[in-house]
């Protein structure tokens, strides 16, 4: 028995991209070893009263595991009061590092508090190789003396189902998929967006499908609360429905997958995705489908990188500020603020180089997506399918 401490809020936003990330690992982990019982804990509940059913798994396997200085512990991993109480180990799977704009000045900047450093050596000590899901990671990881990293990519990354399958190159778009961003200040650029998508492919269907719920889309009974998403305040619901009204006006229809993975399944029929949510754009590509990633934060700087994707980030960085690093103020990491808009605001460029690179990939149906199939399968062959025959 093991026991994974999710992501995946079972109330509140309904992040399906974090359920993917369980869902996936799982599977993989199953399809290695064999058949196994999981136990599956939200990383924000306290664990205390957990703690036997815990400490009879084989391993604590802390999915996603976040890399944000808020600080780490107690902050965006509650875990207990005393963390020698947890008698397994404690294993990070494809952890991620996210601040905002989370580029290389971010990277170059970054320097975390001595109790988050602690709190990672403490999880350092206790593993093999730290699980991290692209390059970027790693190197914030080795740069506060972490060293014990392996780039295994994320688990959403694979399937059985579509492992060396070369990717599609569609000559025709039959159907494109639009996610919208997370960050309330990218509403108008993802408009925008839009706009580029109904006037390239005026006859194909055309949606707009939300990865998470908001106030307004799945708003919650009175009294009950949620995760600490910050997908569930009030400005991201007056974004989202923004959105929404825009994308009905352009002939889009809308989805939200939110909650339920089934929901999912109609992406085996498109032929394009475009978009900001990492995960959503990450469900394309482990189907072989061709995906523009725009970068809102350090999650998708890093993926795109690490996958070899086209780099459209959707910010520009217009400020360098000196002075020590400062700690983000957010456990979601993308950008919620007009002091972090400031130094990396929307870069208005961005609709305009997204259609003149579709119009150049569709006349090459789509090559700069070919490799990202072989990155793909041989980071599953030598990095994450040797990480999970070595767990415990």
């Amino acid at each position: 028995m093991y026991t994974i401490l999710t992501s995946f809020p079972a109330k509140g936003c309904g992040n399906i991209g974090d359920k993917l990330i369980e869902v996936a690992f799982k599977k993989i982990f199953q399809e290695i070893r064999g058949e196994t019982e999981f136990i599956s804990i939200f990383r924000e509940d306290d664990l205390t009263d957990q703690l036997p059913l815990i400490n009879q798994s084989k391993a604590l396997l802390m999915t996603a595991f976040p890399i944000r200085d808020v600080p780490m512990y107690p902050g965006v991993c509650k875990l207990t009061p005393d963390l020698t109480d947890i008698k397994v180990p404690m294993i990070p799977i494809g952890a991620n590092w996210n601040v905002y704009p989370g580029d290389f000045y971010d990277r170059q900047k970054v320097l975390y508090s001595s109790k988050t450093t602690s709190f990672l050596r403490y999880i350092a000590d206790q593993t093999g190789p730290i699980s991290v899901r692209e390059y970027y990671t790693g190197y914030i990881l080795q740069k506060h003396g972490i060293t014990n990293t392996l780039m295994t990519g994320c688990p959403s990354w694979y399937d059985k189902q579509y492992r060396y399958q070369p990717m599609k190159r569609p000559d025709q778009i039959k159907q494109v998929v639009f996610t919208p961003p997370m960050g309330f200040y990218y509403t108008g650029q993802a408009i925008e967006i839009m706009k580029v998508l109904a006037g390239l492919y005026p006859d194909a269907k055309k949606v707009c499908l939300f990865i998470c719920g908001d106030a307004i889309s799945h708003p919650m009974p009175e009294g009950e609360t949620g995760d600490n998403s910050a997908a569930m305040n009030p400005e991201a619901a007056v974004k989202n429905e923004s959105i929404r009204q825009a994308a009905r006006e352009l002939g889009f229809v809308i989805e939200s997958a939110a909650f339920d993975m089934k929901k999912l399944d109609f992406i085996e029929t498109c032929d394009l995705h475009v978009g900001y949510d990492c995960h959503g754009s990450l469900s394309f590509l482990r189907r072989r489908i061709p995906s523009i990633m725009i970068a809102e934060d350090a999650r998708g700087v890093g993926f795109s990188y690490t996958l070899g994707l086209p780099e459209f980030n959707a910010f520009k960085r217009c400020q360098y500020p000196a002075g020590p690093y400062k700690r983000p103020k957010n456990t979601s990491g993308y950008c919620d603020s007009m002091e972090a808009y400031e130094i990396a605001p929307a870069d208005q460029t961005l609709p305009q180089r997204i259609g003149d690179f579709l119009e150049d990939q569709m006349s090459c149906r789509f090559s700069r997506f070919a490799g990202v199939a072989d990155i793909i399968d041989s980071t599953w062959d030598e990095k994450m399918k040797p990480f999970i025959e070595s767990l415990p």
